[in-house]
This record gives C-alpha cells, structure tokens and sequence, in this order.
C-alpha cells in the first residue's frame, strides 16, 4: 500500500476529533449508539474516499478505490468512538469525539455520513 494511503487512513482512524470549528457539541455514547452500527462514506484527508461497515459485534471492515480492504474493530468508549485497522493502523486504536454538521459526521482528517 502506498505511503499516501496509509496516510489517509491514519486520518480516518484518527478519526472523529473534532478539530474542525464548529460550534456543535461532540455527540454523547447515547447518541453514538444510534448512529453505530452501521455503513459509511469516508471522506479522507479531502481527497480518499472509503467504505466502512461497523457491525454490531464490534467488527469494522474497510473498502477503498482499487479494492484495497482491511478489517478491525470499533468501540465506544465514554463519549468517543474507538476505531482500529489492521493493515492502515497498524493494528492501535484510536479514540475520539464525533461531531455532527450538515449531514456529515466530522473529526480530525475526515468526514462521513451513513450510507
């Protein structure tokens, strides 16, 4: 996999810290229980788009351009979403808040919305 992919899904992985400036409230573990499980758009970096399956067992699978795939797990944790890749993260967990802003869930690097 090239340097800039694994970027990109660093970014997405990342995921979910609301880095950008909105004024919105990250959602609450209540709130992310609605919203996973589920299947989304990602939006990387701008530029990579993926397709992530969270299933309700915690199983997380990835689909990018090119059919590149990996598969890891998700979990919330307080009020963050946990997401780890084995391939594009190296296996590590990353948590972070998620924030809501015209139809698009936000964090650090990425966008999505369910599909």
């Amino acid at each position: 996999m090239t340097r800039f992919f694994k970027t990109a899904l660093a970014g997405f992985c990342l995921v979910l810290a609301a880095s950008q400036a909105v004024a919105e409230e990250p959602l609450s573990k209540s709130e992310l229980k609605k919203l996973f499980p589920g299947t989304y758009l990602a939006v990387v970096n701008g530029a990579v788009a993926v397709t992530i399956v969270a299933k309700s067992n915690g199983v997380l699978l990835g689909r990018m351009e090119g059919n590149k795939y990996d598969s890891g797990r998700w979990s919330l944790n307080n009020d963050q979403l946990c997401i780890s890749m084995s391939k594009w993260l190296s296996g590590k967990a990353m948590c972070s808040p998620v924030v809501a802003a015209d139809g698009w869930y936000l964090g650090r690097g990425v966008k999505f919305r369910k599909i």
